[in-house]
């Protein structure tokens, strides 16, 4: 069993796959990666991930659907342009919203962010939103 299954969603397909490479590399099971909204939530309805990974000016109004619709509780990490850090960091304290990765990242910052991202993982209980540690 991997440390995690992740759903990746960026339009880039070479930091798409530089990304999968170390989080394959280090355990986690990357389900899918995605690049658009309607494949993005379909794929998590699918395949239930444990965290989605989520490119900061993704189009499409999947990042609001992800924070707004109960059925879709996942904790989310943002990855963000180094411009885009402390407008992201005001953002980061929502829900699901787990916190960031920067994408000029360096492999052990990215294995570091997601590890943390896991930490909380939601627990669906009909509208209502716990939290518990994962194991």
């Amino acid at each position: 069993m991997g440390k995690g299954k992740l759903l990746l969603i960026e339009t880039d397909p070479d930091l798409a796959d530089q990304v999968e490479a170390i989080l394959n590399a280090v355990g986690y099971e990357v389900a899918s990666i995605v690049s658009s909204a309607q494949e993005a939530l379909r794929s998590i309805g699918e395949i239930r991930p444990d965290l989605v990974l989520i490119d900061e000016w993704f189009e499409g109004g999947t990042r609001a659907a992800l924070t707004q619709d109960p059925r879709l509780a996942v904790p989310i990490l943002n990855i963000v342009d180094y411009i885009e850090i402390p407008t992201t960091l005001g953002r980061s304290h929502t829900a699901q919203l787990c916190g960031y990765i920067p994408k000029t990242f360096h492999c052990t910052d990215l294995c570091r962010a997601v590890e943390r991202s896991l930490v909380r993982r939601p627990v669906r209980r009909g509208r209502v939103q716990s939290y518990r540690v994962a194991a």
